[in-house]
């Protein structure tokens, strides 16, 4: 109860982080974080990737594309590769 949404999702992204996972998915992971926590979390993401964590990243924040090394986008139910 003392720590921000903002922590919280941060200590989760470390948890499974940690675990050097064959996959990670994460829902949204800077939705409530600022600038220069989004961008940590970004290069963590970017790290886990790095080691072979396959990251699958599901946002509305269109700067995830500059991170990514395939984009999709769903628009009005149908995927756009």
């Amino acid at each position: 109860g003392e720590t921000s949404i903002g922590q919280q999702q941060r200590t989760a992204l470390a948890r499974a982080i940690v675990a050097r996972p064959a996959a990670l998915l994460a829902d949204e992971p800077t939705s409530h974080q600022d600038a220069g926590s989004a961008a940590l979390v970004w290069r963590a993401l970017d790290a886990a990737c790095a080691e072979g964590t396959a990251c699958l990243v599901a946002t509305h924040d269109e700067s995830a594309a500059l991170h990514a090394d395939r984009v999709w986008r769903i628009e009005d139910g149908h995927v756009l590769g």
